[in-house]
């Protein structure tokens, strides 16, 4: 009889654990935040606008890639002033790329998006391990648009 005991007391603490476990948040909502509703578009316009920033730079349309980028001013997203634009468009325009990936796309809220890029120095068709710029963006959307925003110390404002 002990030795059924123990096996099924186990058992039961395992399933009452199981019960109690919190089912975890819809994408973009931990208990605290809200849920942001995402659409096919949403994904489709955030992907699109990254895809195009990336092909300016690899065709070496710095300005007009640079042109597409936005910073945060608290809640709302403004473009970069000319300083800044001088200087992203001077740190581009210092390589040559060959193509590049989108690695991750992560939607939380409208103001904590992230997409990862990889943007490559050797032509990814001609070796296994090419030199890679990874990069990251913070798209926020507002008022129903999408802007794609530098991350967060990755540019002085």
């Amino acid at each position: 009889m002990k030795k059924l005991f123990i096996p099924l007391l186990f058992a039961g603490l395992l399933l009452a654990a199981c019960k109690n476990e919190q089912k975890p948040a819809a994408a973009g909502g931990n208990g605290d935040m809200p849920v942001m509703t995402l659409s096919a578009n949403d994904t489709t316009t955030v992907r699109q606008q990254a895809c195009d920033f990336l092909q300016q730079v690899v065709d070496g349309k710095i300005d007009e890639a640079v042109a597409m980028l936005y910073v945060l001013d608290g809640d709302t997203p403004r473009p970069l002033t000319d300083e800044q634009r001088q200087e992203y468009a001077m740190s581009l325009g210092n390589f040559t790329f060959q193509g590049f990936s989108i690695t991750s796309l992560d939607f939380r809220t409208e103001m904590d998006t992230e997409v990862g890029y990889n943007l490559y120095l050797d032509d990814p068709a001609k070796t296994t391990h090419p030199r890679t710029f990874k990069g990251l963006f913070r798209p926020v959307r507002r008022n129903g648009a999408w802007y794609i925003t530098l991350a967060n110390g990755f540019m002085r404002q």
